[in-house]
C-alpha cells in the first residue's frame, strides 16, 4: 500500500469479514425460542445508524415516505399477505458497514424512539430511490445504498431477514412504502411458526462451529445476512487481463513515439489505471533494474515515471471532487513521511477507522499544502492504488 499503507487498515468488524467462502448455516428453531449470544463479542449489539438530516446515529428519517398512512386494518393485513407472495422487496442497508470494493452491506436500522428500532423496505427499485434523494440519505460515489430481498434466495428472503431481525438483532418492526408493521404481529398474522433462521458463516465461524462437533448449540453470530447492492460496479477495480495489458504499455513498442505513448496514457487509460502502472513501476521494475545496476534501465523507467506522474498530475485537475484525509480530532490533513494523501473518490470512506475524508478545494489546496509543509511528495489514492507523485511536479 505504499508509505500510507498503515493508515488503511481495514477495521476488524464481524460485518467486514463477511466476504469470500461465506459458508451456509442452518439452525432450526421454534418461534418462542430465542438463540443464545452469550458468547458472542459484540461491543455494539444494535446496527450503527447512518447520517441522517440531522447527522445524528439512530434518528428516524422523517420524510413523507415514512410516515404511517391512514389506511384501514383490514387492508393492510391484505396487502402484508401479498408482501409474502412477492418475488421481490427492496430494503434500505447500511452506508458506513457497507464493503464498497465487493458490493454488498447489512440492512439500515432507523430508531423510532423508546426503544423502537425499525427497518425500511420497499415494493420497487424506484421509490427505494426517491426515499434514498427525498431523506437526505447518504451516498457514496453515486451509489444507492439499496439491497433486494430475492424470494429465490434462501438468505435474503423476507421472511428469514424479518426473523434475524426479531429473534437476533432485536428489531421490532419494518416499514414498507409508508405503512408500518410489528415484526411479531406480521409473522403472527401471516402464521408463520415454525421456520429455520439461514445465516452465513464466514470461515472462522463455520470452523468455531466445527470445533463444537455438536456438544453445545452453535452461537448465531449477531448480525443480519449480507444482502448485495443493487446494480453495483466497482469501477476502481482492475481485471488480471488488463493489468498485464497496462504493464505491457509501460514499455515503447518500436516504432512508438514519445508523443504516442503520452497520448495512451492520457486517452486510452483512466486515472485509476495510471496509478496502478505508477505503482507497479515504483514497486518492481525501478527497484529491478536498481538491483541488477542496469543504467539504461533506470534512466528509461525513471522517464515513463516523469511522463505517468504528469498525466496524472493533469488528470487530478480534471477530477471534480478531490479529498484529503484528516485528524478526527484537530480536523488537519494527515501528513506522513512529509507526504499528503489525495483521494478521488468517496467511495472507501469508511474504510479506515482512524482517518476522516475531507474535500479539498482543488489541486489549488494542495499545491497549497505543499508550501506550507515543505512535502515532498503526494500519494495519490493509497486505497486500491498508492501512486506517489514528487511533490515538485505538483504545480
Amino acid at each position: 500500500m505504499g508509505i500510507f499503507s498503515n493508515l488503511f487498515k481495514k477495521k476488524e468488524t464481524k460485518d467486514e469479514e463477511v466476504q469470500k467462502g461465506m459458508t451456509e448455516r442452518k439452525e432450526e428453531e421454534k418461534k418462542e425460542e430465542t438463540p443464545n449470544f452469550q458468547e458472542n463479542e459484540i461491543s455494539n449489539p444494535e446496527p450503527k445508524a447512518e447520517t441522517t438530516p440531522s447527522n445524528e446515529e439512530g434518528k428516524v428519517i422523517e420524510t413523507p415516505e415514512n410516515q404511517p398512512t391512514a389506511v384501514a386494518e383490514e387492508d393492510i393485513w391484505e396487502k402484508a399477505k401479498k408482501l409474502i407472495e412477492a418475488e421481490e422487496l427492496y430494503v434500505l442497508l447500511s452506508v458506513s458497514k457497507a464493503n464498497m470494493i465487493e458490493g454488498f452491506s447489512f440492512p439500515y436500522v432507523g430508531n423510532l424512539g423508546d426503544g423502537k428500532l425499525t427497518l425500511y423496505l420497499f415494493s420497487t427499485n424506484e421509490l427505494a430511490k426517491q426515499f434514498v434523494l427525498g431523506s437526505d440519505y447518504e451516498v457514496l460515489d453515486g451509489i444507492y445504498p439499496i439491497g433486494k430481498l430475492d424470494k429465490k434466495d434462501q438468505f435474503s428472503t423476507l421472511i428469514n431477514t424479518l426473523i434475524i431481525s426479531k429473534k437476533i438483532m432485536n428489531v421490532g418492526y419494518f416499514d414498507i412504502d409508508g405503512t408500518s408493521y410489528d415484526i411479531a404481529e406480521f409473522l403472527e398474522k401471516n402464521e408463520i411458526k415454525e421456520y429455520q433462521v439461514k445465516i452465513h458463516l464466514t470461515n472462522q465461524e463455520a470452523e468455531q462451529a466445527k470445533a463444537s462437533n455438536g456438544q453445545k448449540p452453535p452461537q448465531l453470530p449477531r448480525r443480519f445476512n449480507p444482502i448485495q447492492i443493487v446494480n453495483f460496479n466497482n469501477r476502481f477495480a482492475i481485471p488480471e487481463d488488463r493489468r498485464k495489458e497496462l504493464c505491457d504499455s509501460l514499455f515503447v513498442k518500436e516504432g512508438q513515439s514519445r508523443e504516442d505513448c503520452l497520448n495512451t496514457y492520457m486517452n486510452g487509460q483512466t486515472l485509476t489505471e495510471n496509478c496502478f502502472m505508477l505503482t507497479v513501476l515504483f514497486l518492481s521494475y525501478m527497484p529491478q533494474a536498481e538491483k541488477a545496476k542496469n543504467e539504461n534501465d533506470l534512466k528509461y523507467f525513471a522517464g515513463i515515471r516523469h511522463m505517468l506522474s504528469m498525466v496524472i498530475w493533469m488528470k487530478l485537475k480534471a477530477e471534480k471532487k478531490l479529498y484529503t484525509l484528516v485528524d478526527p480530532q484537530t480536523k488537519k490533513p494527515i501528513l506522513h513521511n512529509e507526504s499528503m494523501c489525495v483521494l478521488y473518490t468517496d467511495r472507501f470512506k469508511y474504510i479506515q477507522g482512524n482517518c476522516e475524508y475531507k474535500e479539498l478545494n482543488g489541486c489549488e489546496e494542495i499545491k497549497q499544502h505543499i508550501a506550507e509543509n515543505n512535502l515532498k511528495s503526494v500519494v495519490v489514492d493509497g486505497i486500491t492504488t498508492t501512486a506517489v507523485l514528487d511533490a515538485n511536479l505538483c504545480v
